[in-house]
């Protein structure tokens, strides 16, 4: 080969060595800003929910024992609470270096108290909702808005959803810290582990709650509808509710107000409208009551086509008291 040659190609050979170690110099840097922006973020955000915690209890709980009976208060607030994950994470100097994972690890299991709280939320906003009824609580809930500094105009409502969405939050930024923790890092293996343990626990927790909310439905439903046996309905997974348009083809020789002819066909489309209660493994209509007519009987077999109707319908068809039987 030339020397001139020669030398071009060692010129050449540095300069793709130079570009590569500057773009790993700068991926790694990349690494480091973003898992250390990433920590720091965590144990603010943590720092925050426990501090927003402490005011909820002391500037919205405290002051509402004076109005609500003790009973409706606990409905209100559960078992409202931070663990100790704050407390450890503040013990910690987080940077690119350091083990976080490891950290979360052990508190994870701490984090099961919420199913407590998360299970409750809904019967916990309903009360909410039924005490600001009362021109007292409901005075002293907005001044806190708009006159208590430290409240930072947020409403009761706002500080009682934060523990609901906390895992969800932790969950995210473990992820993040994930992308950016390289394979080699001691903390890798810890972070895995943490967000795998943690995705578990949300999964059990929604279920528990997917649970709960079914026990409540199917309660409510049977003081709604007459006609079943108490406690008949929590025994299966309620799915969907509304109302459902039936058609039915009736000979053409029998005549009825509510049917139309066809002029196309030798037949009579027969319309009827009832509401629908799905569950898992059974089908159940219901009628509305009125003062002429109690009805009802189980979807039975035949030719018909079902079409839910609009969701502003069944708003309306949801308020009105059903009678219905009951499958076995």
């Amino acid at each position: 080969m030339d020397p001139t040659d020669l030398k071009n190609v060692i010129r050449i050979q540095a300069m793709v060595r130079t570009v590569t170690a500057a773009k790993h110099m700068k991926k790694k840097v990349h690494r480091h800003v973003f898992r250390t922006k990433i920590a720091h973020e965590l144990k603010s955000t943590e720092q925050s929910f426990v501090s927003d915690l402490i005011t909820c209890i002391e500037e919205y709980e405290t002051p509402l024992r004076a109005l609500i009976k003790k009973e409706k208060l606990d409905v209100i607030f559960s078992n409202i609470s931070a663990a100790e994950f704050e407390q450890r994470i503040s013990k910690n100097e987080w940077n690119y270096h350091a083990s976080i994972g490891d950290v979360i690890l052990p508190v994870i299991d701490q984090f099961a108290v919420y199913e407590t709280y998360i299970n409750n939320y809904n019967q916990a906003t309903i009360m909410l909702k039924d005490q600001r009824e009362n021109s007292v609580v409901s005075k002293l809930l907005d001044s806190k808005v708009s006159e208590v500094k430290r409240v930072r105009g947020l409403s009761l409502e706002s500080y009682l959803i934060m523990p609901i969405q906390r895992l969800p939050r932790i969950l995210l930024l473990i992820r993040e810290l994930i992308k950016y923790t390289p394979k080699s890092h001691v903390d890798a293996i810890h972070l895995e582990a943490a967000y795998a343990k943690l995705t578990a626990l949300t999964q059990a927790l929604n279920y528990s709650k997917k649970l709960n909310e079914n026990v409540h439905k199917t309660l409510a439903l049977e003081k709604e509808i007459s006609g079943l046996q108490l406690g008949f309905l929590t025994a299966h997974q309620f799915t969907h509710e509304g109302a459902l348009e039936v058609l039915k083809e009736k000979k053409a020789g029998v005549l009825d107000r509510t049917v139309k002819k066809d002029s196309s066909a030798k037949s009579i489309v027969q319309k009827k409208t009832v509401y629908v209660f799905l569950f898992n493994n059974f089908l159940l209509y219901a009628k509305k009551l009125s003062a002429s007519q109690k009805a009802i009987a189980k979807l039975g077999p035949g030719k018909a086509v079902y079409k839910f109707s609009s969701p502003t319908v069944i708003k309306l068809l949801a308020t009105d008291k059903a009678v219905a039987t009951q499958s076995t």
